[in-house]
């Protein structure tokens, strides 16, 4: 039997499925929980309802469980989150490589409401939903003619879960997709017409692609990999979005290409940010050409359900003797090391 320390809504939603695997003790938000000092957990999770606590109170929640692991009282932690380069997870994924700890994480687990959110974008783009709703405001009957995504190619930067399943719905749209990876994939995927990789699949993506999706973890290799350059290999009539991380695109150069005339890309949906929030002098703010997000593109009423199964199906894992999901690599590792 599993001794496995989480927090509260997993318990209350999977306590009969965990029933017989593994010993559950409730964590609560102030990190407090009952077991004797002796106890050793097999496995620790803190659920993506944290978020809401704040984030002084989410830091000195992970602040705790990296100190149990580092008393060694803790086998194997779990993060909630698939990018997982922000310093709210530091504290516990420096501990876990300090002590030895198994560490997990949880890649492509919003993979699903990510990639809705960024079909939806699209449509409202090409169907006009904003310019519609400012003629209703005004009163103002206008019939206009509109885009067909059917004539469209979108270019996915990042080819997976979250680009997966964008390149799946958009071929569901009649759409071509093309994908970029910075090495060749280990199976290839039907979801994409084409994967490009190398110095030159990145710019013939751009060049070629109505909507650009960013969705590559942010890394060393990563961060502003997406800037004047890039953009000056998009067409003038391209968009992008991101649902990456807001480093990963250099936002100076965004903001002064989105105010160009003739200049790509033509708009850009936003949903992550160098700094969140949004400092609220930032020029963006204000651009029409720019629909902006609070870093909520994932945040549905099925994703809670979604993160929670990924642990769960670890724990099944765990108490089989199988490989966990989510190893954390070594390259995101690397910032809560510095």
């Amino acid at each position: 039997m599993l001794h496995i320390l989480t927090s509260a809504p997993l318990l209350d939603s999977f306590a009969s499925e965990l029933s017989g695997v593994a010993e559950i003790t409730r964590l609560e938000p102030d990190g407090t929980f009952d077991a004797a000092p002796s106890t050793i957990f097999d496995g620790v999770f803190v659920g993506p309802e944290a978020f809401s606590f704040g984030r002084e109170r989410h830091l000195q929640l992970n602040r705790s469980i990296a100190e149990l692991i580092l008393a060694k009282r803790v086998l194997w932690v779990h993060l909630c989150a698939s990018g997982i380069d922000g310093a709210i997870f530091h504290a516990p994924m420096k501990a876990a490589h300090t002590a030895g700890a198994k560490l997990t994480h949880s890649p492509g687990v919003y993979a699903t409401p990510i990639a809705h959110y960024c079909l939806a974008h699209m449509l409202s783009i090409t169907r006009e939903l904003r310019e519609h709703a400012a003629d209703q405001s005004a009163g103002v009957y206008n019939s206009r003619i509109q885009k067909d995504v059917r004539s469209m190619t979108v270019g996915i930067v990042g080819a997976g879960g979250i680009g997966e399943e964008v390149a799946r719905l958009a071929k569901a749209c009649g759409m071509r997709t093309l994908g970029f990876r910075r090495s060749f994939p280990s199976t290839p995927s039907g979801n994409f017409d084409e994967v490009l990789v190398g110095p030159d699949g990145l710019p013939s993506l751009l060049a070629a692609s109505h909507f650009v999706i960013v969705a590559v973890p942010l890394t060393p290799a990563t961060r502003g990999m997406i800037g004047a350059p890039e953009f000056q290999s998009m067409r003038t009539d391209g968009w992008l979005i991101n649902v990456s991380r807001g480093a990963v695109v250099d936002e100076e150069a965004l903001a002064t290409a989105l105010v160009a005339e003739g200049v790509a890309p033509a708009g850009a949906v936003l949903d992550v940010f160098a700094r969140e929030p949004l400092p609220p002098d930032s020029p963006l703010w204000k651009m029409p050409n720019c629909i902006m997000t609070p870093h909520d593109s994932w945040r549905t009423d099925h994703a809670y359900n979604d993160n929670y199964r990924y642990f769960v199906d670890n724990v099944r894992r765990l108490a089989a003797g199988e490989p966990l999901q989510g190893v954390v690599p070594q390259e995101l590792l690397q910032p809560a090391l510095q």
